[in-house]
């Protein structure tokens, strides 16, 4: 169902900065000292209120595709699953291939939404399908990159729905301020509705 490989340079597992609010100036108060400073480089000294936690970053790429789940992937998602207040699970770039939406949800679910920065959508989605997946949408506010394919309107849905489900999905784009290229492939039931998308 799915793959992912390594994101970015940092590699698989990576520490978020605590930036100048945290140790650094703490050190460069303790200069004159070496010992002191030796300490708070150990993180042994000051309390545990001093020290608050901070969760551990995973960043990946993901590929997921119905039929195509690594061992890697599955192991990600049980630790994620297991130590949800531990681990979070990052993603910058984010391809989906006819993957059922309930399996797409569970793992939405499990990701910081706001790190994905390239979308890519290529299923053979109905507007009620894609009306579901609209939410998670609009939580990629740092989305750089949208590439939308093959996703068709229904015939059995009255006119009234059929909007109220576009309005759904188009008004996600006023979250994501950052998009800076939008690709759509055979999205027939946007002709005329661009400008709801570019407003």
């Amino acid at each position: 169902m799915g793959e992912c490989a390594p994101g970015g340079q940092d590699g698989d597992l990576t520490e978020p900065n605590e930036g100048a609010g945290g140790h650094g100036k703490q050190l460069d108060a303790c200069k004159d000292d070496p010992g002191m400073s030796t300490l708070f480089s150990l993180g042994i000294a000051g309390t545990e209120a001093e020290q608050p936690f901070i969760p551990v970053e995973v960043l990946v790429d993901l590929f997921l595709k119905e039929g195509a789940c690594d061992e890697l992937f599955s192991y990600l998602i049980e630790k994620v699953k297991r130590k949800k207040n531990v681990l979070r699970l990052c993603c910058k770039k984010l391809k989906i291939f006819a993957v059922p939406m309930q399996d797409i949800k569970m793992i939405l679910k499990m990701v910081q939404l706001d790190s994905i920065e390239d979308l890519e959508v290529t299923c053979t989605w109905k507007l009620p399908t894609l009306a579901k997946f609209s939410p998670y949408l609009g939580q990629m506010i740092n989305l750089r990159r949208l590439l939308l394919s093959h996703i068709h309107a229904s015939s059995y849905i009255s006119p009234e729905k059929e909007e109220q489900y576009i309005a759904q999905f188009t008004s996600q784009f006023l979250s994501l301020q950052c998009l800076q290229a939008l690709y759509v492939d055979s999205l027939f039931f946007l002709r005329g509705r661009l400008d709801q998308l570019l407003r």
